[in-house]
């Protein structure tokens, strides 16, 4: 997640995110809400607002056993509608786009997370820094010109 924050900071506009859920329901029980939480905000045009709340709190909610109230929690801070967040993470339509990225996930042989794909390749290995990162699109940029 700081790699990724530096990486939109330092490269603005000139490059663009794409992201997709993979939840890692076996290793972290509330992966799957945690994603349904962020699918939601996305909804309510706050997706990135969310992410980033979610990962900066991961270790507090990632072993709770009221993931819930914490994450309705954090839709109040980002000025998310949170009545409208709890009736939608667990609609049809939520949970759908969940799975649907889990399981394109699984087809493109993605293992864990995070996983990058550039341009539509997968990145073997993903870069573990943000220099390695930062070579990878500095790269890919000037053969793109």
């Amino acid at each position: 997640y700081p790699i990724m924050k530096k990486v939109a900071e330092d490269f603005g506009d000139r490059v663009k995110f794409s992201y997709r859920h993979f939840p890692l329901k076996d290793i972290h029980p509330n992966s799957e809400l945690a994603a349904r939480v962020a699918e939601e905000a996305g909804l309510q045009g706050k997706f990135w607002e969310m992410h980033d709340v979610i990962f900066e709190n991961q270790e507090l909610w990632s072993a709770s056993t009221n993931a819930r109230q914490m994450f309705l929690t954090y839709a109040g801070v980002i000025g998310l509608d949170a009545d409208r967040l709890e009736a939608d993470i667990d609609s049809p339509e939520v949970a759908d786009k969940v799975e649907s990225d889990y399981q394109t996930g699984f087809t493109l042989q993605v293992f864990g997370t995070p996983t990058f794909f550039l341009n539509g390749v997968k990145l073997t290995p993903n870069p573990r820094s943000y220099d390695e990162f930062k070579i990878i699109l500095e790269t890919a940029l000037k053969q793109a010109a």
